[in-house]
Order: structure tokens, then sequence, then C-alpha cells
């Protein structure tokens, strides 16, 4: 066995030859079929939920997250003003891989895991990265750009602008159950931020919420049994445990109310490799997604059928949250 990042290890002897990149893949804007994507839950959802139209109280706001840098750790916060790009300073960076051009995202394991062994944290108007080895550089400090190259094994380049067209590759997480690191896996070409179009690097849309029951749900079945949060990277985590599980694969096309602001529910989340990663004090659980699409798999677009967990939103009218915000939702 050869070890590899994360404290993972892979088969050694030969290997298949790499297979090609798939074609890119879009996700439409608009759902064409939202009604279709409730879960096995879903009429107790809808119970819960009220009748179409109705305003019902469902939760409080119990996480607020942001990240800073594309793929990086992020950091929990309090309070955020949020508007049509996101919370504010939410994936206000990135970095692109000189040589392809392309988003360097841990969605590709092998090439770019170690991104989340960094740190992205906010110090006033300033973001700095934070190293493993506890080195600090802020963003604008022209060793950056070489100091990530040298963590990351390739030249890259930390930017702040989103060109149209950019794109990531994204591994299939189900199909590196054995080996998070391996090579030798098919990719996707993902253009990103396709239901963000007013900045920022995210993967689709600019908010990411997941309930606490559906969280709950995943810490059963993770191997540590611990709370999985950081994993699954979410913007917004509602206290909803009256909810059942996966609850919110019903909300789609949905208004969700938060403190001042409110949100229009577009999508569950697809979940990638990123997920499966060792993130700080949690270890690597290679066959989390596998295990997460046992219980909970959607149909997504084009897609197919993928474990999901939470949805993506966009912001519909802007304004300030604050934790402990009450949440209610209303059903198209």
């Amino acid at each position: 066995m050869i070890a590899d990042q994360g404290g993972l290890s892979r088969p050694s002897g030969p290997r298949s030859q790499p297979t090609p990149i798939a074609e890119n893949r879009r996700w439409p804007i608009v759902c064409p079929n939202p009604m279709r994507r409730f879960c096995s839950n879903c009429t107790l959802a809808r119970d819960r939920a009220g009748s179409r139209g109705e305003s019902v109280i469902i939760g409080k706001v119990s996480g607020l997250f942001r990240y800073p840098f594309k793929s990086m750790l992020g950091e929990a916060i309090d309070r955020t003003r949020v508007d049509g790009s996101g919370f504010a300073n939410d994936r206000r960076f990135a970095l692109v891989d000189i040589a392809t051009g392309k988003i360097a995202s841990a969605k590709l394991p092998h090439k770019w895991g170690r991104l989340v062994e960094l740190h992205a944290c906010c110090e006033g108007p300033a973001v700095a990265v934070v190293f493993p080895d506890g080195a600090k550089i802020v963003v604008g400090d022209q060793i950056l750009d070489e100091r990530l190259s040298s963590f990351l094994g390739r030249d890259v380049k930390v930017i702040d602008q989103r060109r149209d067209g950019m794109a990531l590759d994204r591994a299939d997480p189900e199909a590196l159950a054995d080996d998070i690191h391996a090579i030798e896996t098919s990719a996707t070409l993902l253009p990103i931020s396709q239901a963000a179009p007013l900045g920022g690097f995210f993967d689709f849309a600019p908010i990411h919420i997941i309930p606490s029951a559906s969280l709950a749900r995943v810490r059963d079945i993770s191997q540590s049994g611990q709370s999985d949060v950081a994993r699954f990277r979410p913007n917004i985590v509602i206290d909803c445990d009256d909810q059942p599980a996966f609850a919110e694969n019903g909300w789609t096309g949905a208004t969700l109310h938060v403190g001042e602001v409110a949100f229009g529910v577009i999508t569950p989340t697809p979940r990638c490799a990123i997920p499966t990663l060792a993130h700080g004090e949690l270890t690597a659980d290679t066959r989390l997604i596998s295990r997460l699409g046992a219980l909970n798999r959607v149909d997504i677009f084009d897609m197919g059928k993928l474990a999901c967990l939470g949805v993506y939103a966009s912001v519909t009218s802007p304004g300030d949250i604050t934790i402990g915000d009450e949440v209610s939702l209303i059903r198209p």
C-alpha cells in the first residue's frame, strides 16, 4: 500500500489509463419540474410546512458560516449582511490553475484536496490565508501566490474577479469511495456560479442552507459519529428538529424568510467529494457520500439521481441575518 494525503492509503501496482474529462454539464437556473423533487417524507414535510402560500415558522438560525476562499476552510460568524451576491466576503477569492485556467477546487481531490488544509479568515476588510504551520499571509502580499503554489504542488494565482465561462473539475465522489485521492478517475467540467449572476466563486448559487434534522441524520451514518457541519460547508444551518430529515427536498420553489432576508430555494444540493476529506479534527470518511446516497438520492437537472443534503438558494430580498433569527417557509 502507498500512503496518501489525509492518512489514506491506496493499493500499489499497475493502474488503468485515466478516463477523459467528461463534457460540460450545465445546470438550468429554473427547475423544469420542481414538484417531482419531494423526498420520501414529503407528505409529512408538507403538512408541517403548511399549505401553499401560507407562511409557517419552521425554526431558527443556529449557524452562520462564510468561506472567503473557494474550497478552503471558513469561519463561523454571528451576523452578516446578505445581498444578491450572498454573504459579505463569502467565496470572494479563488485560485486559478495557471496551466489550465480552471478554478482550483477540492472536488478533484488528487489534485486539489490539500485546499481544505488551509483556513481563510477575515481580518477587518482584509482576508488572510492560514497555513497548517501557523503562517498567516494576507491577500495582496506578493508572496501568497508563491507560497500557495509550493503548498499545492501546482502553479496557482489568487483571483477576485470571475470571468465568464470559468469552470472546475468535479470528480464523482462515489467512484472515489475506495481511494479518495485516485488519479484514474473521470471528472465533469462544471461551469461555476450559474445561479450567481452578481459575482463570487460559487459552485452554483450564492446561498447554501442545511436543516439541523438532516445534519443529525448524516451524523448517524458518519464514520466519526460527530456533527459534520464543517464537511458540508453551508452558509446557514436552521434549527428545525421537528421537521423530518431531508424535508428540504420539498422546498424547491419555496421562499424562506430569515431575519430581514428572503431566499428563493432553487434545488437540493448534490454532494461532491469534499465532505469525504479530512477537515481539521474530522478524519476522512471516504464512503460518506455513498451512505448519504442510500438515504437521500434526488434527480438533479440532467445529472441523474445524486446524493443530496441541503438546498441551494438565491437572495430575493437583501438585509441582515443574525444567529437566533426566526425562519419561515412559504410554499409555492
